[in-house]
This record gives C-alpha cells, structure tokens and sequence, in this order.
C-alpha cells in the first residue's frame, strides 16, 4: 500500500515526507509497547553484539532490556575496524547522529588524538551492565595478509587494541562475570605479549565448562585445578611438553581437547582417562616432534596433523574415527583399537602409511593427498592396498586430488575378489574432461558389482548444463543404482544440491528430475570425516 502511494504521487504532490514521518512515529509507538520478554529474544537472536550495541543506541527500550541477557558473542570485523580507525580519528568536528551510529558502532566513542580501543571499550560497556553472564565470546574475522601489514608496518594503530587476552583488560570484567560464567573463548590478534589468562580463569572462574583461547603467549604456572572443565581449545600456541603435562594434570575431566596450530613440544603426551575428542595439530612452522603419544580409554575421535614424525602410539580401545594428517610418517604407527570405523589418512606416502595398519573392522575410508605429492604415489598401489588392509570396508570415497591422479594413470588394478563388498563410492570430481572423467568412472563401477550408492561432488565453476548432462550420462548408463550429487570448492564447506540436479529420480521410459522432493539427511560423520550435508534420494 505504501509503495502503491508513492506510484500514485510520482508528479509532485508532497506526500513522501509526510508518510514516512507517520510511518516512522508508528514505528516508535509500536515498539514501545513491546513486551521486554519479546524485545530481550529479538536481542539474544543477534548473531553479534556489536548488533546489540548498535540497537541500544538506536532505541532506549533495547537499551532498558539488554542487561538480561545472558551472552557476549562479539565478533572483531578487521577490515572495518581498520577502515574505521582512520575515520574516527579524522572525525572530531564531526556530529554523530544515530543514523551514522547504526551504520557504524565505532562513532559512538568520542574520537581523540590519541589511540583508542573500540571494540574493547563496546565489550566493557556492555558487560558492565549485564546482571548474569553465562557465556563471553571474542573472535576474529576476515583476517588476510594486509591485515597484518596495516598493523605493523602501517602503524595505524597500537598493540594493545586487539590484544584480547591482555591481564588489564580481562581484569576489568573476568572477576564480575565469573560465578554463573560456563563458556569463555578469546582469541587475540597476534601472540606476541606475554598473558596471565589461564591463570586468571582457573583462579576465578570455578564453573566453567568450556574454554577456548587463540593466538596468545600464555603462562602456564600456578594454575589451579578445574575439575568442572571439559572441553579445552588452545589455538596457535607455543607450549612444550612440561606445559602440556601441567595442563593434563590441572584440567583432569576433559572429555573434548583440541591443541590446534600448537609448536614447541616435542614429545607430547596425552594421557586422560574421560576423553572422548582430541585433535592434536602441530605448526607447520615448528619442529616436528619425535614422537607423539595419546593414551585414552574412552578415546572416540582422534584428529592428528603434523608434518613428520619418528613415532606415532595411540592407544584406545573404543576409537571409532581417525583422521591422521601425516607428511613424512617415518618409522612407526601404532593405532590399538578394536573398534575402528572410519579412517580418513591425507600423506605423502599414502601406500607406505596404509601398510601399518592391521584393523579389520575398519568400514569407511578416505584417501586424501595435496596436489604437490601426488607426482610421488602410485595411486594403484594405494587402492590395492586400501582394500588389502581393510578387507571389511564397504564405503570409500577420493578426495579431488587423488580422483585426478585416477583419472590421469586410468587404472583400477583392484581383485574382484577384493572390492565385492563395496557399497558406497563417493568422489570429488573437477570435470576437466568429462569424457575422460566417465571412462574412468566406468572402470570403476563396472567392477563394484555390490555397489548400491554412488555420490558425486562436482566443482562450482563447473557450468550447470555440463554437471547436468554428466549426471544424466551416468544414471542412464547405470539406472540400478541411488546417484546424490552436490558441488565442493577449496575453502568452504561441501553442498549438496546447489546448482546440480537437486533429486534425481527414475521412471520405467527414461530418467527425470524431480525438485519438488528433497529429503534432508545428516552428516556421516564428524570432523570432516565425511562432508555430507544433505540426502537426496531417489523417488518413484
């Protein structure tokens, strides 16, 4: 109705200003008689807090409501803070209205010749007032190369400014908030000042269930214990192995432990008796250690990524998932499971790291290798040997660059005898030559004679008109078989159904599409041991 006015009044008549006034006072009037039940969920359904900071300053009824609620997600946009940074600084006969406010929260700090701190002064006011804080989140986004530049050689702003776990500014609200408080992550923008917040968590917050930090010089002395604690994230951290002793010790009820990007420990041993998730990530950039070592009884998945390493022991009777990432496995692997399910293995001598195991009981595997060692595997070699060790496995799927290794050697040197009882393949396809990609895909289902689900991610800058005609080549050459389709790309998580036929369905005289039917399924499996998102199935 309102925009049919507008049409109507296209010729001059004055009407415009005039509507938007009554409808903007309406606006005013309806939200205030708002319940502060409905305003406090239209608040706690904001992603960010930078948000809630902006609407309290918009609207004093969001501001009279805030303080109830009981989390902190605030989330530091880098690329805006920089570009910001520059305008407040040259603001300072500039009149802030809260219009300019909502579109940018750093106007609302009184700009000054000196540096200032926007996103923690935005953390401090609005936690200052909050009555029960249960949860407290400070991340980064959007963080690239520039980044990095502007802040040390640009010299566009202080240290300090995105320093999250300094001692002075966790001070200021960790000893507030720290009764009712259960989840905690802070992650800083560089690591190189010294931080007392472990000790400051474990000192005051006895409550706490969950705790992430990243990217910080952390203290690792005199910390009290948390048995409360049970999941424990520590990101782009230098440590060595006393520290890592220290932490097993004081945190002794972890049930999910993730030391991601860590360097310095050289023979790092995890020994905890409730662990159920570990993913254990050395730097790239830091010595590979000797050996490493994870004894858990109660172990169900385990992440492991390093570069090389002499010796590998993992003890776990009940392990189901195993994602090893291992360039130079150089000696040993030592995986003492019985219940082993799911392997995925990403190394340069993927035959040689297939040899060490011996779990028959193993039923999905993933074969993964980066583009720049695949010149140096004999990817049929690795294939006979998959089948070979894992004799019982019934899913196998290839990641992009041993698919293409495949399509480029053209050979499936695998015993009947051996791939009878594969069920489910799945492939992650580029299509560079879709003629190519189908003989290869022929000689690899015309021998899986069991095969009953095939499931093909094709890239996203293939065109949709060549990913269709594909699909359609390969149900109409195989009709017997469930086709799921989606499309991958580096970077980004798998989809299944964009831009690709969405349900593929069958019919007694040829083949259809059908997108009115789409049945949601979850995912296989956790941490990136299978990416699937979404079922589509066939229909009659």
């Amino acid at each position: 109705m309102f925009l049919q006015m507008i049409y109507v009044n296209r010729k001059g008549i004055s009407i415009f200003p005039s509507i938007c006034s009554l409808l903007y006072t309406t606006f005013i009037v309806s939200m205030d008689r708002l319940p502060e039940v409905l305003l406090l969920d239209i608040l706690s359904r904001l992603d960010d807090s930078a948000d809630v900071a902006r609407c309290r300053i918009a609207w004093k009824s969001f501001n009279n409501v805030y303080s109830h609620l009981r989390s902190i997600n605030l989330k530091c946009n880098l690329r805006m803070y920089f570009k910001s940074r520059h305008r407040v600084l040259k603001s300072s006969k500039r009149i802030t209205t809260s219009k300019s406010i909502f579109r940018n929260p750093f106007l609302c700090l009184k700009p000054s010749s000196k540096v200032t701190q926007p996103y923690k002064s935005i953390f401090l006011d609005l936690i200052s007032n909050m009555e029960v804080v249960e949860s407290v989140c400070i991340s980064l986004e959007n963080e690239t190369k520039d980044m990095w530049y502007n802040y040390f050689v640009a010299g566009s702003m202080d240290a300090d400014d995105l320093h999250f776990t300094d001692d002075t500014f966790v001070i200021k609200w960790l000893p507030r908030v720290s009764k009712h408080l259960k989840s905690l992550s802070l992650s800083s923008f560089s690591t190189h000042e010294f931080s007392n917040v472990l000790r400051l968590v474990s000192f005051y917050c006895h409550n706490l269930v969950e705790l992430k930090v990243a990217r910080a010089w952390l203290s690792m002395s005199i910390l009290n214990p948390m048995p409360m604690l049970t999941s424990l994230t520590l990101e782009s951290i230098y440590f060595n192995d006393n520290n890592l002793t220290t932490l097993i010790k004081r945190f002794p009820n972890l049930q999910v432990l993730k030391l991601i990007n860590i360097s310095g420990v050289k023979c790092p041993i995890i020994h905890l008796l409730n662990l159920k998730t570990c993913h254990l990530s050395i730097s790239p950039f830091s010595y590979a250690p000797y050996s490493m070592s994870v004894i858990t009884p109660r172990l169900i998945t385990l992440r492991l990524e390093s570069t090389s390493c002499i010796e590998v022991t993992i003890e776990a009777p009940v392990l189901s998932h195993l994602h090893l990432l291992l360039v130079h496995p150089n000696k040993s692997l030592v995986v003492k499971s019985k219940n082993l399910k799911t392997v995925w293995i990403n190394s340069k001598l993927l035959g040689t790291l297939l040899d060490t195991f011996h779990h028959r009981s193993v039923d999905k595997l993933t074969l993964d290798s980066s583009r720049k060692w695949t010149n140096h595997i004999d990817f049929s070699y690795v294939l006979y040997n998959g089948f070979r060790v894992f004799p019982k496995m019934s899913s196998l799927c290839m990641q992009p660059s041993v698919w293409s290794e495949l399509e480029a050697c053209g050979k499936w040197d695998v015993p009947y005898r051996m791939i009878k009882g594969l069920k489910t393949f799945s492939a992650y396809l580029s299509l560079v030559d879709p003629s190519l990609t189908f003989s290869c895909v022929a000689c690899v289902l015309d021998k899986c004679v069991r095969l009953s689900e095939v499931s093909f991610l094709i890239h996203r800058k293939v065109s949709g008109k060549v990913s269709k005609r594909f699909m359609s080549k390969c149900m109409s050459r195989w009709p017997h078989l469930e086709w799921r389709c989606g499309s991958w790309i580096e970077g980004m998580e798998d989809s299944w159904g964009d831009q690709l036929v969405r349900v593929i369905g069958r019919r007694s005289g040829g083949m259809y599409i059908n997108p009115a039917v789409i049945q949601k399924k979850s995912p296989i499996c956790e941490d990136g041991m299978a990416k699937a998102n979404a079922d589509h199935s066939l229909t009659a």
